[in-house]
């Protein structure tokens, strides 16, 4: 995602802006994460000019500077128009984010969350 009214990116992103531009990166316990974490690798130069520690904090970083950055797909639709941002694929394929569903063994015939778990599953996908 980049703000609406930059300049220095195309109708596209390229693989170029993602190198050149400045970026706002997420981490968990001091660690870039999933798709931060496969773009760290593949761009090691990666210019990171702001870090935040709560991943919805990143459109408010990114709107009305020159920086870009990483953010699933559905949660940057959402949140864009609110902070004048631009949603683009990346250029590059990045892992997408996984999601587990743990349970204690001994709740797995109850009716209610068998229900729940179906509700869950029905929301993520």
């Amino acid at each position: 995602m980049a703000d609406a009214h930059s300049t220095r990116i195309g109708a596209t992103l390229t693989v170029d802006d993602l190198t050149r531009l400045p970026h706002v990166v997420f981490e968990w316990e001091g660690r870039r994460v999933g798709a931060q974490q496969a773009l760290a690798r593949l761009i090691p130069d990666l210019v990171v000019q702001c870090v935040v520690f709560e991943f919805l904090m990143i459109p408010s970083m990114v709107s009305g500077t020159p920086m870009i950055a990483l953010l699933q797909r559905r949660l940057a639709q959402r949140l864009a128009a609110q902070h004048g941002l631009r949603v683009m694929e990346s250029p590059i394929p990045l892992p997408s984010l996984g999601v587990d569903l743990v349970w204690n063994p001994r709740t797995d015939g109850d009716p209610g969350r068998v229900w729940l778990r179906k509700q869950l599953m029905c929301t993520v996908h």
